[in-house]
């Protein structure tokens, strides 16, 4: 680095040494490592130059590496390049000086400062300035009404700035706006949403290489698993993200976010000694940072886990240094969390007077912070937000088919004069070739000649006029073309959009376990497979098919068997797996007008269909070619299958497999009552697997053959003990790394339950 800065001097060039430092601006984010080698060649800068605007760039490179280690240093940079800015008159550099200023204000707990250094900011603005500086201020603004609990304000604000990114298209910032309106869904409790927005983000960030994005975006994710109270996959979100922090370097509080995190949700599992442990790391580290509002959030966090293992003197040190940092510095959240831990701390010593003081204290507190009109106008927000984001979407969707007809209209034109063009142009080579050989022949034949290239031009203009007519058909035939396509695509869209409404929600598979995954990979828009499941009383009845065909075909029976599936169990109360299967058949064979020969083999369903009881703990099954695929717990638990089961088993563990019947649901030669096998689950847990064959039929690898049935379960076995949207993660990556440059071959369904 130093050879280049002697080199950029020595040329006396003060374009050179912005060029420079407009490179390190792109190239160190900032959270960039602040070593001496980059400071002294910075102050090296500072030392050489009088040109005002490499100064004042030079002292905000300065700022961001003593960002985490020296705060007081960087704000003083940051004031020198304020003076130096306004020498320039170049709004745009004050202004993003000014964000700089306030994000770090806002990294060391001062929401205050940072919102009112925003807001000031935000005045300075005009319709000239760069609409992606004007998104960066207001996104900021909401972020500090987001921290300090006015999720109304932020809300506000988050969806004016993305209105300002969406007519940009700033793929940097909508990440990050991604990232905060999770943040929002998260406080306001709807945590599957917010875990929308998050992969979102998440998915951004990895296009942009934005590695500290990924990271925050798995630890938020661990965040909403927690609140749904999935814990393993919370920690492994957890994990996830302290492992791309450390990889990163210099990222001290957010390892210290994922150390507390890890301890909370490790004192939740009632793990205190490795809650402990994690909690007092991340409260060594939170100091070394800084950050007031960090330092007093896990303050209270090891207050409640001493007083959790009874060792109240210890609690009250962690309770008073919470509610000293949040009173001096106004965090509403943390003096209620504070005030409800003293109540605990005196009614644990059995102090009945002052226990019943801080309660009232809370309660009033509490009140105060988050009362239900507020809570309602959150709620209204929110959905406003959905309705104009999907609004959005539906119209750049329309636009975006306008530009793709209008722009393939307009390429097909240019190609065919473009054609006739060069034919035009090959002709009339040909002739003056043949026009030159002839002007050196006897002038006998001149005459004869000049006949001849009227005869040809009568025939190139000819030529030509069909070639313009057959043009004219052309465009004719492709516009036709493009509005079938256009019908027929929307047609597609709405069918698809029918077949996801009718599939089970997350809130029924929920009901029936926390712990599951759903792998489903249609082929064509809309699927050939599908997955149901309903609960009532004490029964949890699921399924996984696989209808005739795929696409459009498969779709429509798939709508046929979700609605006879819906008539049987849940409108009369059918809980047998088997009788359930044969009246389906029954339904299909009616629905479809099936005789004897015509429909033989042609339309129909396979299908593996559980009924679990939780009374009783009785796993019942019955299936058509699809097979149930049980790994237990407690193997003993499983005696009963294990003669009539198959087994296959891969690192110590065992995979059951209970075969279906050998014929479809539909008409058949085998018209025979299906099989109803029964298997008792008590006193253990068993995770079930059901599976289309799909999958196992997808042609890909080296050889270009199946992925087979074997090779399916024995890497489902392998990772059964998992979390389940790990699981997941990995069955989609082994397919898409197996079909690889391939096409889709089948529609793919799995689904995994632990009951």
């Amino acid at each position: 680095m130093k050879t280049i800065l002697s080199q950029a001097f020595n040329s006396h060039s003060s374009i050179k040494v912005f060029l420079f430092l407009f490179a390190l601006y792109l190239c160190n984010p900032i959270c960039t490592r602040a070593t001496d080698r980059q400071l002294d060649s910075l102050y090296t800068i500072l030392r050489q130059t009088n040109d005002i605007h490499v100064l004042a760039k030079t002292h905000i490179e300065i700022a961001k590496l003593f960002w985490t280690s020296n705060p007081d240093s960087a704000f003083f940079h940051i004031d020198k390049a304020d003076g130096l800015i306004t020498k320039t008159k170049v709004n745009d550099d004050y202004l993003n000086n000014q964000i700089i200023r306030s994000n770090l204000s806002f990294d060391l707990g001062h929401f205050e400062e940072a919102l009112h250094t925003m807001q000031t900011t935000l005045q300075n603005t005009n319709e000239k300035t760069d609409p992606v500086i004007v998104a960066r201020i207001i996104s900021n603004i909401g972020n500090c009404y987001a921290q300090k609990g006015d999720l109304s304000k932020a809300i506000e604000n988050y969806t004016r700035a993305i209105s300002y990114l969406d007519e940009n298209k700033n793929v940097s910032e909508m990440a990050v706006l991604y990232g905060r309106l999770g943040n929002l869904y998260y406080q306001n409790k709807n945590y599957n949403e917010g875990i929308v927005f998050y992969k979102k983000a998440s998915r951004l960030f990895i296009a942009l290489e934005r590695r500290s994005g990924e990271a925050i975006s798995s630890m938020n994710i661990g965040n909403c698993y927690k609140q749904l109270q999935v814990p393993d996959s919370a920690i492994f979100y957890y994990n996830k993200a302290l492992k791309q922090y450390k990889a990163i370097g210099n990222m001290q509080f957010n390892e210290a976010q994922c150390l507390a995190n890890l301890g909370n949700i490790h004192a939740e599992l009632l793990q205190t000694d490795k809650a402990l442990k994690y909690l007092l790391n991340a409260d060594s580290l939170f100091n070394s940072t800084q950050n007031l509002y960090s330092i007093a959030q896990v303050n209270s966090d090891i207050a409640y886990l001493y007083l959790m293992l009874d060792k109240p003197s210890l609690a009250k040190n962690r309770i008073d240094k919470c509610l000293e940092i949040s009173k001096k510095n106004g965090y509403d959240r943390l003096i209620e969390t504070g005030y409800r831990l003293l109540w605990k701390y005196y009614d644990k010593l059995g102090d009945c007077s002052n226990a019943y003081e801080w309660l009232n204290k809370y309660s009033v507190i509490k009140d105060s912070i988050g009362n239900v009109s507020r809570q309602e106008n959150i709620d209204k927000l929110l959905t406003q937000f959905e309705t104009e984001r999907k609004e959005k979407e539906i119209e750049l969707l329309k636009q975006s088919e306008e530009i793709n007809r209008l722009e393939l209209r307009r390429k097909s034109f240019v190609q065919h004069i473009t054609l006739i063009g060069l034919l035009l142009m090959l002709i009339f080579t040909v002739l003056l070739y043949l026009n030159n050989i002839r002007r050196k022949r006897l002038n006998q034949l001149l005459t004869r000649q000049n006949a001849e290239i009227n005869q040809q031009k009568e025939e190139i203009i000819t030529q030509r006029d069909e070639i313009e007519n057959q043009r004219d058909m052309l465009q004719d035939q492709n516009y036709l073309l493009e509005r079938f396509h256009e019908n027929t695509t929307h047609s597609l869209r709405y069918a698809q959009s029918i077949q996801a409404a009718i599939l089970p929600s997350e809130k029924v598979l929920r009901q029936i376990s926390p712990n599951y995954f759903v792998l489903m990979k249609p082929c064509e828009l809309v699927s050939g497979d599908f997955y149901w499941a309903t609960c009532f009383d004490e029964h949890q009845i699921l399924c996984v098919a696989d209808c005739t065909g795929h696409g459009v075909p498969g779709a429509f029976m798939s709508i046929l068997g979700i609605t006879a599936l819906n008539d049987i169990v849940v409108r009369h109360r059918i809980t047998k797996p088997g009788e359930i299967l044969g009246h389906l058949r029954s339904s299909v064979i009616e629905s479809l007008s099936q005789n004897d020969v015509e429909h033989l083999h042609k339309d129909g369903l396979d299908i593996a269909l559980c009924s679990f009881n939780l009374k009783t703990r009785e796993l019942q099954y019955a299936g058509a070619k699809i097979p149930l695929w049980i790994v237990s717990d407690d193997e003993t638990t499983l005696d009963k299958i294990k003669d009539s089961a198959k087994q296959i088993s891969e690192n110590g563990r065992v995979l059951y497999e209970i075969n279906g019947d050998i014929m479809p649901v539909g008409h058949s030669p085998r018209m025979s009552a299906f099989t109803n096998h029964s298997l008792s689950l008590k006193n253990t847990k068993a995770t079930i697997y059901l599976a289309t064959d799909g999958f196992a039929d997808q042609l890909g690898g080296s050889k270009h053959s199946k992925y087979g049935s074997v090779k399916l379960k024995k890497g489902i076995i392998s990772n059964s003990m998992k979390p389940f949207a790990e699981q997941q993660e990995i069955l989609h990556n082994a397919f898409d790394s197996w079909m690889g440059s391939s096409f889709q071959v089948d529609d793919v369904t799995i689904l995994g339950i632990k009951i």
